[in-house]
């Protein structure tokens, strides 16, 4: 299943989430979630973008160095749900086969 493999491709706790509902989280439930995840990535597909819900992303910047004032000092780091991350993970799990076809048109 196309949702599984994303899944699959997922790091385990990677980064804190808006939702607090981590990766590890999904991996270990996914057994009793999957359906209602399923559910989900199909209402976004047929709303043809995220649902409103599971599309928000904090975004924050991370000093690279101590006593950093500089914006090129920081590096930005953006939190996303991790139902965003599955919908955006299938979406480049489904293009990545078509993108080298393209770019090498160009």
């Amino acid at each position: 299943m196309e949702l599984e493999e994303a899944m699959n491709q997922m790091a385990d706790d990677k980064a804190p989430v808006p939702d607090s509902f981590t990766t590890n989280f999904f991996h270990l439930c996914w057994s009793w979630i999957k359906e209602e995840v399923l559910d989900i990535v199909e209402a976004s597909r047929k709303a043809r973008g995220a649902l409103q819900a599971f599309n928000a992303t904090f975004l924050t910047l991370i000093p690279k160095e101590i006593g950093a004032a500089d914006p090129s000092k920081f590096r930005t780091i953006a939190l996303c749900n991790v139902i965003y991350k599955i919908i955006t993970k299938v979406i480049t799990n489904r293009l990545r086969p078509v993108l080298p076809r393209i770019i090498s048109l160009e």
